[in-house]
């Protein structure tokens, strides 16, 4: 990469070109690698536990807010950790369970200050992205699983 520095001097106007050196990237930065550091200590079954009462939590939570309030938004939570979770398909199993506990939440919740509309295009609109994070992570997941079982390729 090259710069350009204008400066001036006392007797001229002068013009400097010099190289600057790329910046290496710390290799520890990268999601990869962050993963291996943090996973060795996620993959308990205690992991898988806390995952599951970390969501029966938030539905309840959901369950006692009236409409409008986006206690769902909590969800996130427990498919974002789902990735460093024992089980292969930890991650649809959330996404799964999670959009049964938003229909269940929109009929059994008390009514709020939001039309029942309202809530329903917000719950509709996070279900969608909320299935597209769960394909990212998936595809991720199963990325991180062909690396270190090249052997064994999931279809």
């Amino acid at each position: 990469m090259l710069i350009i520095i204008w400066y001036t001097n006392q007797e001229s106007l002068s013009l400097e070109i010099s190289a600057v050196q790329s910046i290496p990237i710390n290799e520890h930065a990268f999601p990869a690698n962050i993963s291996r550091k943090i996973s060795p200590y996620l993959v308990t079954p205690w992991f898988t536990l806390a995952l599951a009462v970390m969501m029966v939590i938030i539905y309840i939570l959901d369950l006692s807010t009236p409409l409008g309030v986006p206690v769902w938004l909590l969800y996130f939570i427990p498919l974002i950790l789902s990735f460093w979770s024992r089980p292969y398909f930890a991650i649809p199993t959330v996404c799964v369970v999670t959009l049964l506990f938003l229909v269940a939440g929109f009929v059994f919740s008390p009514p709020g200050i939001q039309t029942s509309s309202a809530a329903l295009f917000n719950r509709v609109l996070f279900s969608v992205v909320f299935i597209g994070v769960s394909i990212i992570l998936w595809r991720a997941r199963h990325h991180q699983f062909r690396i270190k079982n090249p052997a064994k390729t999931l279809q």
